[in-house]
């Protein structure tokens, strides 16, 4: 589990597609010095797995045919940025809300406007997603855990 706060911005190192091309090798330079092997990290919100460590926080990531597909991480490229943050302690401040960091789609930002000192974000989610998106509930994006103001048709508005 997760909260939806990011806790560091980490720099792409290399996105290689396997044969199949369905999956991806993901090398993250994280700043985080102190990962285990095996530990779960979220990666623009979705849940991954440490699958190799290297010196000074660059670690291996493998991600899965499902997880390609359901993200924007097959999207990502050498010294592209991701939102990054480490599972959640049951002794942890929560902070923000409880994001699982298992991805069920993609959106797309429709249009960013500045109110006052915030922003106000309109996503379009596909219409197979709706049914989640509740007003004033939460939901993720790349990871950060957003409330939503409203919903008007097929776009969510989020502050």
């Amino acid at each position: 589990m997760f909260t939806g706060i990011i806790s560091a911005i980490g720099n792409v190192v290399s996105a290689e597609k396997t044969k199949h091309g369905q999956e991806l090798q993901l090398r993250v330079e994280t700043g985080y010095t102190d990962l285990a092997l095996g530990e779960s990290v979220a990666v623009n919100g979705a849940c991954l797995t440490v699958a190799e460590l290297m010196p000074n926080g660059v670690v291996d990531f493998f991600v899965s045919q499902e997880t390609f597909s359901r993200t924007n991480l097959k999207d990502l490229a050498n010294e592209h940025k991701v939102n990054l943050e480490r599972a959640l302690r049951m002794a942890d401040r929560l902070s923000g809300h409880m994001v699982s960091g298992h991805v069920d789609t993609t959106a797309r930002l429709a249009e960013i406007r500045q109110v006052g000192e915030s922003y106000e974000l309109r996503v379009t989610l596909p219409d197979s997603a709706l049914h989640y998106a509740l007003d004033k509930g939460s939901i993720a994006l790349d990871g950060i855990s957003l409330t939503i103001n409203s919903i008007k048709k097929s776009d969510i508005y989020l502050m």
